[in-house]
């Protein structure tokens, strides 16, 4: 994909910043969505050179992402609305502060199973940025989240496959979801009282994989 100016000015004006350098790994596969994103992170690795871009085989038959530690994987490619939160993300990273209220941060601590959590997004949106703000460094804080984030545009498959039909909406576990603009306590309560009979078999099986059990 090409950038525009704006989102390339944004991408100098960031680099200007960074102090430490970071990885930004994509998960190419045969999906020729790969090569739009894989493009993006060319030309990020490019204006910001602090940032080092690795390409790796993905799983077959799984779409194309951007994954950063174990906790984070995009399904998009950063430009526009989405441009300004995915950048602020990795720099929290560098710097290793999720930058959450100290209240936030002991209520997250509370999640004791695995959580997964997934935003969808369009790059049109223009409420999606502040909702990603807000959940995104969750992970960072505690490492049983794991956050999904899924321009349901590019990967319509995906939105439809969770009869997702608006954005921006986060859905917990599948068990609980959210349309519009979220209340955070709310999301905050749904991770920390959950009940873990209804967990699907894929999150059973990362807790055994994690020791949990």
């Amino acid at each position: 994909m090409q950038l525009d100016e704006r989102d390339r000015e944004m991408i100098r004006a960031w680099s200007d910043e960074l102090d430490k350098e970071t990885t930004l790994r994509l998960l190419f596969t045969a999906d020729p969505r790969s090569k739009e994103l894989e493009s993006f992170g060319r030309a990020l690795s490019e204006l910001a050179p602090g940032v080092k871009l690795t390409i790796e085989e993905g799983e077959p038959n799984e779409p194309p992402m951007f994954a950063m530690g174990q906790g984070w994987r995009y399904h998009l490619v950063p430009a526009g609305n989405e441009l300004g939160p995915f950048l602020e993300l990795l720099a929290l990273q560098m710097k290793g502060n999720a930058n959450l209220a100290p209240s936030l941060q002991d209520l997250l601590r509370q999640v004791q199973w695995p959580a997964n959590l997934f935003i969808y997004v369009t790059s049109g949106c223009p409420f999606c940025p502040e909702v990603v703000r807000q959940i995104q460094p969750f992970p960072m804080v505690n490492g049983h989240i794991r956050l999904n984030v899924i321009d349901g545009s590019l990967f319509p498959e995906l939105a439809q496959r969770e009869r997702v039909r608006s954005a921006p909406t986060v859905i917990l576990d599948g068990q609980f979801r959210w349309t519009g603009s979220i209340v955070l306590q709310e999301l905050l309560d749904a991770l920390v009282h959950r009940d873990p009979s209804r967990m699907s078999s894929s999150e059973l099986v990362d807790i055994i994989k994690e020791g949990n059990a």
